[in-house]
């Protein structure tokens, strides 16, 4: 099964990817993830996307598509793949499917999650990264243990750069400018499956897995 997941910044997309696609035994495809990892490294790749990310820009479409074959060439992609913001605007949903046409791959749902701008900006200024394992925590409701330490591997949790205000702000406003057109796109094609992202994960996350489960999505659906 390939999904992708939409929703705004601090719609816990990445956890929820992460833990779907360990439940469902598939991989998990988060662009931001690998292209921080890249800037971290200081590649050529990184250096490329290290300003679109630090200033909640759009990446733009060679980036986008080097990142997905990259991705699609993993050994096991033929067990599906979860896609954490893989598409944010049309030209990047059109090269994603040119992308997995090219690789003899379909995708089966793309799962909207709902949640206001309020709502995503105290997440967001609440999130905390371990600087280890990459484990994603929020001070408002999914704290550590301890403060500022990973339960997991007892290493330090810091802010990520672009989780500050002003950044937060900017790419809210790219996301708003961009979501009714990728919502329509997908729900053209009759992939489009929408849950409230105003619950708390674990919740969304149930409704998620019911979906992709079922033959019927009406109860989920808005």
């Amino acid at each position: 099964m390939n999904i992708i997941l939409l929703g705004p910044p601090g719609a816990g997309k990445g956890t929820l990817a992460a833990n779907l696609a360990r439940d469902k035994g598939v991989i998990q495809i988060a662009p931001g993830d690998i292209l921080r990892n890249h800037i971290d490294k200081r590649t050529q790749l990184g250096r490329k996307a290290a300003s679109y990310l630090e200033t909640g820009q759009l990446l733009p479409i060679e980036i986008i598509k080097l990142v997905l074959n990259d991705c699609l060439t993993h050994p096991d992609i033929h067990r599906g793949f979860i896609g954490d913001g893989l598409v944010r605007n049309v030209l990047q949903a059109e090269a994603l499917d040119q992308v997995l046409y090219e690789a003899n791959l379909q995708l089966d749902f793309a799962i909207n999650i709902e949640l206001t701008n309020d709502e995503a900006i105290t997440r967001l200024q609440g999130r905390k990264i371990c600087t280890n394992c990459g484990k994603i925590y929020n001070i408002y409701n999914a704290p550590p243990k301890k403060t500022g330490v990973c339960d997991l591997d007892e290493s330090e949790l810091l802010q990520r750069s672009d989780d500050v205000l002003p950044t937060i702000l900017k790419r809210l406003q790219v996301y708003n400018e961009n979501c009714p057109s990728v919502i329509d796109y997908y729900k053209s094609r009759s992939l489009l499956r929408t849950v409230d992202g105003m619950n708390p994960i674990k919740f969304v996350e149930e409704a998620v897995k019911i979906l992709i489960g079922s033959d019927s999505t009406e109860a989920l659906q808005h």
